[in-house]
């Protein structure tokens, strides 16, 4: 299996997002705050795969395969089951992630990016069969954070429904370019309007 490396400028990320952040989420990613410090993830969102192409027109072919998979995909149920500080070289900080369990839905999708991104002149970032399952809620934490109380990390723990799916490029830490973005409530890609 291949290293995962770290997110680099140029990757393409496949994102699954909440159209509206709910009110619950936020309030428990201030309660993480309190304890951890640091500052609050937005959006709250689910990677769905990181990759590369040389060919950047390879994305509307990508999204036009997507088109018809998407409504059966979305919504998912993004639940909690852990909560894990941990150090990231891409934001180089201490970073809190929550890891989530993995749906039959999510374990599809993911295989389908898989087997359909050498399709297009994309190259995932990531090894055969890996599936991201963490999501970050807290960056540049402090590394000596008090622990958690149990009802924070009491799972699983609904964090939000991702009825929205975003596609962009790393510029850069804490800068992003969206390329589109795919709705339920419009049912189709936002280029396409």
């Amino acid at each position: 299996m291949k290293p995962l490396r770290r997110a680099i400028d140029g990757d393409y990320c496949l994102l699954a997002i909440p159209e509206s952040t709910p009110a619950t989420l936020y309030e428990h990613q201030r309660q993480l705050q309190q304890i951890y410090g640091g500052f609050i993830t937005s959006p709250v969102h689910l990677t769905l795969q990181r990759f590369t192409t040389t060919r950047p027109h390879s994305i509307s072919a990508l999204k036009h395969n997507l088109q018809d998979l998407l409504p059966g995909i979305l919504p998912l149920q993004i639940k909690a089951k852990m909560l894990y500080p941990l150090y990231s070289e891409f934001r180089q900080s201490e970073i809190i992630k929550w890891e989530i369990e993995v749906s039959k839905k999510i374990r599809y999708f993911f295989a389908h990016l898989e087997e359909t991104l050498p399709l297009f002149d994309c190259v995932s970032q990531y090894p055969v069969g890996w599936i991201s399952s963490l999501i970050t809620a807290l960056e540049e934490v402090s590394p000596n954070g008090n622990n958690a109380p149990p009802d924070i990390v009491d799972a699983p723990r609904p964090l939000f429904i991702a009825d929205k799916i975003l596609i962009s490029r790393i510029n850069g830490y804490r800068d992003y370019l969206l390329v589109d973005e795919y709705s339920i409530r419009m049912g189709k890609w936002k280029s396409s309007v």
